[in-house]
């Protein structure tokens, strides 16, 4: 739920407004590594996380260490009705919420929309200093700016997203048996599907329908075609013909 935030509120709003995203890649002193952003999660980095959640509008990747935010986005700042300031360190994000965000920001049509992390800017009263600050930032129910700035919130991130995917093949017809698999952001899985447990898959995987993968198999940037069974203990990196079966404690099945 949003909290009320005035700031130089203006009466008119604008009809199908145009957006453009600014993400600030920023390093964590806690995670010990340079480009922390490039941290990978469940397959894509926490970067590629925030990049595919505002995939539908015009984005912008720049390096950021803890400047003025306005001063620094100012020279950034193009001929969109609002700028959506956002940060690497927030993969958890969603898109229905930056639609929620973007709805809010064209009702209040205020100069600066503050998020708990980021910011939504009136491009052009920001471009012609037509605002004020204000330290108090809006607020969304969920999980989608856990600022991922530390090992415990990685593992928090991770698992999180993790459910995410899992989730998301359930709905849509796969049949996955146990919570304990590893399966990454890209892989593809087709309906009717079964996926035991301990299964892991990787890269750009993709399985068709109707397949059976039995428990603790690792599937390696492969083409599974239909109707294919593979069973426990194997390996596989390399296209599998439809209808295929995969004996078990097979390792011969990689390129």
């Amino acid at each position: 739920m949003i909290e009320t935030l005035t700031i130089l509120e203006k009466i008119t709003t604008i009809d199908n407004p145009k957006i453009r995203v600014i993400i600030l890649k920023n390093n964590s002193v806690a995670l010990k590594k340079e480009n922390t952003y490039n941290i990978q999660i469940m397959g894509k980095s926490m970067l590629q996380w925030v990049q595919d959640t505002v995939r539908k509008y015009p984005s912008k990747s720049v390096d950021y260490s803890n400047q003025d935010i306005i001063e620094f986005v100012k020279p950034l700042l193009e001929d969109e009705d609002y700028t959506l300031i956002l940060y690497s360190d927030t993969p958890l994000l969603k898109e229905s919420t930056i639609d929620k965000i973007i709805e809010y920001a064209t009702i209040k049509n205020s100069a600066i929309i503050q998020l708990p992390r980021g910011y939504v800017l009136n491009t052009q009263l920001i471009k012609n200093n037509s605002f004020e600050y204000s330290s108090k930032p809006q607020f969304f129910e969920g999980e989608d700016f856990l600022i991922v700035n530390n090992f415990t919130n990685l593992q928090v991130a991770q698992k999180i997203i993790k459910n995410r995917i899992i989730t998301n093949f359930i709905k849509n017809g796969v049949n996955i048996l146990d919570e304990n698999v590893y399966i990454e952001a890209n892989v593809k899985i087709g309906k009717d599907t079964i996926i035991y447990p301990n299964t892991v898959l990787l890269g750009e995987s993709i399985i068709g329908e109707k397949c059976i993968i039995y428990p603790s198999v690792t599937i390696i940037d492969s083409i599974i075609k239909d109707n294919v069974q593979i069973y426990a203990n194997t390996i596989v990196k390399q296209k599998i013909l439809a209808n295929s079966i995969i004996p078990p404690y097979n390792n011969n099945y990689t390129k």
